[in-house]
């Protein structure tokens, strides 16, 4: 405790792997999606985020083929 303890500060937090900031979303997913999006980061062994990053990614390199 103290003075100036407590809130947000500047460069703390967990460090993104890639550099790149991060901004949190909600979706609305059908069930079904999200166990198979758990199931394959689990299988990967990433967390979820990063397994949906890569899906979102490699989705939007095959639509500008």
């Amino acid at each position: 405790g103290g003075l100036g303890s407590g809130g947000a500060r500047k460069n703390a937090g967990r460090k993104s792997l890639d550099g790149e900031p991060r901004i949190k979303i909600s979706v609305t997913l059908p069930a079904w999606q999200l166990e198979v999006v758990r199931a394959e980061a689990a299988r990967q062994q990433l967390p979820v985020s990063n397994m949906i990053t890569e899906l979102i990614t490699k989705g939007l390199n095959d639509e500008t083929k």
